[in-house]
């Protein structure tokens, strides 16, 4: 029994549009799965204490919810120092304002020649303080949390855990923590 295979138009057609199947369901299943990105890391000092910044998206086309968020760094945990920006910058003042008294003190009548610039109050952004990963946290499509640690040491990996698998069957992800 021989078998004789032909090329028709009928064969050509069928192989596109097995083809065009295949790409189609590659698509779709690219683009409805969960994904994350890492930006804007970036650590600084701040008051003389180690400040560390980065900022998470969602980048996938439906809803998530980041479960846990590590930073890590030679396979331990770091967490935030609970540096008090307020207290410190208050004991700051309250010494420069006893500098600033004892030379502009008048001799003769123990008074002020002017207010003490030191008494009056600072005024806080919300880039002066840490916002650590409390609690889960749902992150709609596009959406972008920013997250900040007064730290000892510099994390080498952030770690993020989620309701959905974002990468290929695993719920968790890893990032480097490199600031470029």
């Amino acid at each position: 029994m021989k078998f004789e295979f032909l090329i028709t138009t009928d064969t050509i057609i069928s192989i596109l549009a097995l083809l065009l199947a295949i790409g189609s369901a590659l698509y779709t299943w690219n683009s409805n799965r969960y994904s994350v990105s890492l930006s804007d890391i970036s650590n600084e000092t701040k008051r003389g204490q180690l400040f560390f910044e980065f900022t998470l998206t969602n980048t996938s086309s439906r809803p998530l919810r980041l479960k846990k968020l590590s930073l890590i760094r030679d396979d331990s945990i770091i967490k935030d120092n609970k540096f008090d920006v307020v207290a410190h910058d208050n004991k700051v003042d309250l010494e420069l304002a006893e500098a600033y008294e004892k030379e502009n003190i008048d001799p003769l009548t123990g008074s002020m020649h002017s207010i003490n610039p030191h008494f009056i109050g600072r005024n806080y952004s919300d880039d002066d303080f840490s916002n650590n990963f409390t609690k889960e946290v749902f992150l709609l499509p596009s959406e972008s949390r920013t997250f900040s640690y007064f730290v000892d040491v510099l994390p080498t990996t952030i770690e993020i855990s989620t309701n959905k698998h974002i990468r290929l069957f695993k719920k968790t992800k890893s990032f480097s923590a490199k600031s470029y």
